[in-house]
């Protein structure tokens, strides 16, 4: 006789999943938090974009107000998909828990995807070919205006020249350098990058990382429910 599994109790190899969703809990919840973590430096960034947009006219080609929204962006998805994620996870209810964890799966996934993207963007975009492109053809320009921008640069940075100290100092570009052995401004660029928005972009894909295992858990939560119920399903006595 076959079992209609809607008129039957449930087997007790439901527990399999059992192990999965323990991982996928604490995974979710520990992703939750890093996620607010995530929010929190995109708008430390905002904050550090804005102060060098407004200082460093040299730097407004850079998106760098842009790159803060959208990583907290994917920190507030990234979020919300972990509290769905956990809710799957913990919640008795069978219908809930596929609800919560295809809505975590593919929010993670989406994110994991645009939270790579970004981070290699952010890790590539401080590069001196980079920062030549955008400063270098400015920075050598003659003129009052253009003398203001090389000194604000350098100010704000600490620095002097572009590509030397001295490079700023010939004929037509006269721009004072008051500092005794200092770093150019290109060198001093990079590492301010690299001081502020490397880390940022380390944390990043660390975080994807965790989201792939969480995405794998999830999975594997899946399979296991759908091996049971096609179980149940054929079972015969």
């Amino acid at each position: 006789m076959t079992v209609d599994r809607r008129l039957s109790a449930p087997f007790p190899d439901q527990d399999d999943a059992k192990p999965f969703l323990v991982v996928l809990t604490i995974c979710n919840a520990i992703l939750a938090i890093a996620a607010l973590g995530l929010c929190g430096l995109g708008l430390y960034c905002l904050l550090l974009a804005q102060d060098v947009k407004g200082t460093i006219e040299l730097l407004t080609d850079m998106p760098l107000v842009m790159v803060a929204y959208i990583i907290m962006l994917i920190g507030a998805i990234s979020a919300v998909a972990c509290f769905a994620g956990f809710y799957g996870a913990y919640t008795d209810n069978d219908k809930h828990r596929r609800t919560g964890l295809y809505s975590f799966l593919f929010f993670v996934f989406a994110g994991f995807l645009v939270l790579l993207c970004m981070s290699i963007f952010l890790y590539l975009y401080g590069t001196k070919q980079v920062l030549n492109d955008i400063v270098r053809d400015r920075w050598f320009e003659e003129g009052q205006q253009p003398l203001e921008k090389r000194i604000d640069y350098q100010d704000y940075f600490e620095c002097c020249g572009w590509e030397t100290p001295f490079d700023s100092r010939a004929s037509g570009y006269s721009t004072p350098c008051p500092r005794s052995n200092p770093e150019s401004c290109l060198d001093s660029t990079l590492d301010f990058f690299e001081a502020n928005f490397l880390p940022l972009s380390l944390f990043g894909l660390a975080l994807g990382i965790c989201q792939f295992l969480a995405v794998v858990a999830t999975v594997l939560v899946l399979r296991a429910k759908k091996k049971m119920f096609d179980d149940f399903e054929t079972f015969e006595f």
